[in-house]
């Protein structure tokens, strides 16, 4: 979920073979080398066995919450031959990579993500995409217009996409089999097993865990209870329109290149759902920024978060690229979906990164990220619940009075 930027160290990877593993500077572990010689011999053209791997360098790039990125250079001349990306230790938790494979071979082979060089069980080597992450930010401001269009277009398409059956989501089964509710249904069991496991529930059903110097005690059965709501209201709602959704959308999975193209990158969370959530998820990262260097890693700017207006003239835009009427009818009907999007955004990425609290090896303020996205889900379902009883006593008084 974070954008992604060259770092400064950089990782020698010789003698390929007697080398455990590869590390930073600080000696910090990155990955195996035995693991992934064979996939740089198979993904390099002009590496033909693992011992000629010491032919490459590899450097990290910085961001990136749930996987290592590196991107492979010649060690002669320094040129990119292409992105290594290792899974980072708790990144199963949360990714289904059955999913993953054939999402990213269907976008690879419709021209709208990077190529498939090689892969191995823990992680793969994909064509480099040299651009640059797009800041989300930035994305609902009038200079901007003409690269959201472009953005727009690349995932509309993404949306019409028809992938064979196997996925863990289905286009066909409507709300209850999506992605959405496949991940939060997932998400909320393992942290219901792994608070029991623990034995750190008490009598309230609590799940324990920590920002730095203070425990923190989250309620397991408001979380079920926002997920029962969630589906619900996505239940109640005419007329949902479902696609292949990339589910992560934001600025760092979205990369502009020189010649003004738009690449989607990073579909672990891909699946058949709700297209209100990849939309309301943009909405979202607009006042998310990951750039930075302190903790907890991210920064909340509420003030960026798109307007109605800039959500309408967004919804109005994702229409209009995927040939459809962008009338006011067509756009209010979008627009509801999203602002339900945006609420499942925030649960969705809260449980996310309870998992990650637990489980990752990344250094990320997984917690309060955490917190912060639950906290703004409860505002939004106590708003979305009091609309709900205007609307029911307007009608009543409206039949009252006739």
């Amino acid at each position: 979920m974070a954008a992604a930027a060259w770092a400064v160290r950089r990782v020698r990877l010789s003698a390929w073979r007697g080398e455990a593993a590869v590390t930073d500077e600080r000696g910090q572990y990155l990955l195996s080398v035995p693991e992934i010689a064979g996939a740089v011999a198979e993904a390099v053209t002009d590496v033909d066995s693992a011992d000629d791997a010491s032919k490459l360098r590899a450097r990290r790039l910085s961001g990136g919450m749930s996987n290592f990125l590196f991107v492979l250079l010649e060690a002669s001349d320094g040129s990119v031959v292409g992105l290594m990306r290792v899974y980072g230790a708790g990144a199963d938790a949360t990714v289904v990579r059955a999913d993953e494979g054939a999402v990213f071979g269907a976008l690879s082979d419709a021209g709208l993500g990077p190529a498939l060089l090689s892969e191995w069980a823990g992680g793969r080597i994909e064509a480099f995409v040299a651009g640059t992450p797009v800041e989300s930010r930035t994305l609902g401001r009038p200079e901007s217009a003409s690269l959201l269009r472009e953005i727009l277009a690349k995932v509309a398409a993404m949306h019409k996409l028809v992938i064979p059956s196997g996925l863990s989501s289905s286009s066909l089964a409507g709300v209850e089999n999506s992605m959405l509710f496949h991940q939060l249904g997932s998400w909320l069991g393992q942290l219901e097993e792994a608070a029991q496991e623990g034995r750190k529930v008490n009598e309230q059903r609590r799940l324990l865990l920590t920002l730095p110097d203070m425990p923190v005690s989250i309620e397991l059965r408001a979380l079920r209870d926002h997920v029962e709501w969630l589906e619900a209201k996505w239940r109640a709602m005419d007329g949902v329109r479902m696609g292949l959704c990339h589910n992560d959308l934001h600025g760092g999975n979205i990369m502009a290149t020189a010649d003004d193209e738009v690449v989607l990158i990073d579909v672990e969370y891909a699946g058949y759902s709700m297209v209100g959530v990849d939309l309301g998820n943009m909405a979202c990262e607009m006042m998310h920024s990951y750039e930075c260097e302190n903790h907890p890693g991210f920064v909340v700017r509420a003030d960026e978060f798109p307007s109605p207006e800039t959500r309408a003239a967004m919804v109005a835009c994702y229409l209009d690229a995927a040939g459809e009427s962008s009338n006011d009818a067509a756009v209010a009907a979008l627009m509801a979906q999203v602002d339900l999007g945006i609420l499942s955004s925030h649960l969705m990425w809260a449980l996310w990164s309870f998992i990650q609290a637990r489980t990752s090896d990344i250094a990320y303020g997984y917690t309060a990220y955490g917190l912060q996205r639950l906290d703004q889900f409860v505002h939004g379902r106590k708003a979305s619940t009091a609309a709900d009883a205007a609307a029911k006593a307007a009608l009543a008084s409206e039949a009252d009075s006739e």
